[in-house]
């Protein structure tokens, strides 16, 4: 069940309510060329801003339509974590900070991290800890939107790596969970995650904190800086 090109073409088209032959009027193409598109046909540079455009698809969802068939986004939506990771993990306290793997595995994280996600080292890998943690429903009190701020960066790391054997064997693991599973199929269009905030209870000082979380990676097959703001 990977990244599917046709199905996100599909289902952007049907969120707007559009036939394959309205989206071929707008994209000034023929309904072959759609149905091409649709059953997984990728098209040019000049195709795909055509369908971006036609679709209305905002900077998040077309840099990771042009990602699904191995093209540069248009714009940059990533940038790369400092060398000196460890120091500067520490560094951002009181915000949370981690440093991961490709595949989600904790390597490093801050000791606010840590406090506020209690038991991750228990299965250190964020994903495994967000879908099946035994402490994860008493820390994560919003958690259909921290699951589409998952979702929505494990698809776009998957359309940037499709190879990456630790990633693809993470989500193998992860498709066994049935939670998962839905939350994968409901997100065939992933969510923007800037728009999606985690709401974490702090259990150690009985308060209910807002973070924006949000990630970094330098190049496409390196480790994943992942930074809460909390607000």
């Amino acid at each position: 069940m990977g990244n599917d090109f046709g199905s996100f073409v599909k289902s952007a088209r049907e969120r707007h309510g559009m036939t394959q032959l309205g989206l071929a009027q707008a994209t000034e193409f023929s309904l072959r060329w759609i149905q091409g598109v649709e059953s997984g046909v990728a098209p040019s540079a000049r195709g795909l801003k055509s369908l971006a455009e036609a679709l209305q698809l905002s900077q998040w969802e077309s840099g990771y339509l042009h990602l699904l068939v191995h093209k540069p986004p248009p714009v940059t939506i990533m940038s790369a974590p400092p060398t000196d990771i460890s120091d500067y993990l520490e560094s951002l306290n009181p915000n949370p900070a981690a440093f991961l793997t490709p595949a989600w595995t904790v390597i490093n994280a801050n000791s606010e991290f840590l406090r506020l996600f209690k038991g991750l080292w228990i299965s250190p890998n964020f994903l495994y800890w967000h879908y099946i943690g035994r402490r994860t429903p008493e820390i994560i009190l919003d958690w259909q939107s921290s699951s589409d701020w998952l979702i929505a960066w494990l698809r776009l790391n998957m359309a940037m790596t499709p190879a990456d054997p630790d990633l693809t064997e993470t989500i193998e693991k992860l498709l066994k969970i049935g939670t998962f599973v839905q939350q994968w199929e409901n997100n065939v269009i992933p969510a923007d995650p800037s728009a999606r905030q985690w709401t974490v209870c702090d259990i150690d000082n009985s308060a209910v904190l807002n973070i924006d979380m949000r990630i970094w990676r330098a190049g496409l097959s390196s480790g994943i800086m992942l930074l809460g703001t909390i607000r």
